[in-house]
Parts: C-alpha cells; structure tokens; sequence
C-alpha cells in the first residue's frame, strides 16, 4: 500500500505529459477513494502511456480510457489484461465519479433554498463526497430527537426510512459550518425532509 497525501495540490505523476488536465482530475478522484491500489493503477497506467479523455454522453461529462500511442498489440496483450480487466468495475466508478466536480444540483431530501450553498458545500467537501460514493457506504444515523436516517449514495425508491444522499448530508454539514443550522444532530435533524409514515 502506498501512502495517499490528501492534502497534495497536484495529483497527475506526469503533470508534464499531454493530458494533465484529464489525468490530474481522474487522479485526484482516485486518491479520495482512499483505495491504493487503485490509485496505483491509475498511476501505473499514466506512466504506460494510456490516455484519458474527458468527453460528453449527451449533457453528462464523461472520462474514458483510450490507448493513445501504444501500440495496439501491446495494449493487448500487456494494459487490457494486466491492468484494465483485472480492476474494471474500479476503474469504472472512478471514471464515473472524476465528472463530479463538486456541483450538487438536486438536494430534495433537504431544506436548503440557497443553490449558492450546495455549490459551496460541493466543492468543500468534494473529497469526503467522493471516497464515499465510491465505497458505496451506507450509514445510518440516530439524530437527537431519536429519529434515524440513512445516508445512501443514491435514494431508492420506497425505503421504508427516511434516506438523504451523501452530497445532502454534506451540504447540511456545511450549512452547519457557515452558521445557517445549529451544531449536532439536532442541527442535522432540522435540515432534513423526513419521510411521512
């Protein structure tokens, strides 16, 4: 296991090659996995050679993996089974969450009226984000008036608990940090659309 420094500026281990802007971003959100081994990966595959491209899939921002100038063969028969296909489903997500850049544009799970607040709470704590949608963690909460939340990286339709999302509970966080809902649980617990039973 290599040691990931969270408080780095650049993530990119060749920012001098072409296509450090789309690596820097794929890196930076491969280091707030807080899985190595990806991140290893990732930066196994930067000094290989392989691009990354950033694209659009219709209005969704998009980062894909091309061979670049290797060799076709060599991709082959060394990148595809030695790196791609063993770690795919990772590479995935961390190509799938490197499009998010901190904006949170839909929050109905709770009271924040300011867009102006979930853009700052994004970017904040866009790491914290990040490395919990990639682990898909789910926590469940005991807020200080007894009741319980979950915190989910995505909503499923007709739980049976009152559920807010990973960007949702950041955002409370932060309306917590700047003063705009008290500390604690019972802070948290006023800022959350409770499900009706």
């Amino acid at each position: 296991m290599i040691p990931i420094d969270q408080n780095k500026t650049i993530y990119d281990p060749f920012p001098e090659k072409p296509g450090h802007e789309a690596w820097e971003q794929v890196c930076y959100t491969a280091a707030h996995t807080m899985d190595s081994e990806i991140f290893k990966v990732f930066t196994a595959l930067r000094g290989l050679g392989v691009c990354v491209e950033k694209g659009m899939k219709g209005i969704l921002k998009v980062y894909n993996i091309k061979r670049g100038d290797i060799p076709a063969e060599r991709f082959k028969d060394e990148i595809i089974p030695g790196y791609l296909e063993p770690n795919r489903e990772k590479i995935k997500a961390v190509l799938s969450l490197a499009a998010f850049e901190g904006e949170v544009t839909e929050y109905p799970g709770i009271f924040c009226e300011d867009p102006e607040v979930a853009r700052q709470a994004g970017k904040k704590y866009r790491a914290e984000i990040i490395g919990a949608m990639y682990r898909r963690e789910v926590v469940g909460r005991v807020l200080g008036d007894g009741r319980r939340i979950l915190v989910v990286p995505q909503r499923e339709a007709g739980a049976d608990e009152t559920e807010i999302t990973w960007e949702e509970f950041y955002i409370l966080c932060y309306m917590q940090d700047v003063g705009l809902l008290e500390d604690g649980p019972e802070g948290i617990s006023k800022g959350v659309r409770w499900r009706e039973v």
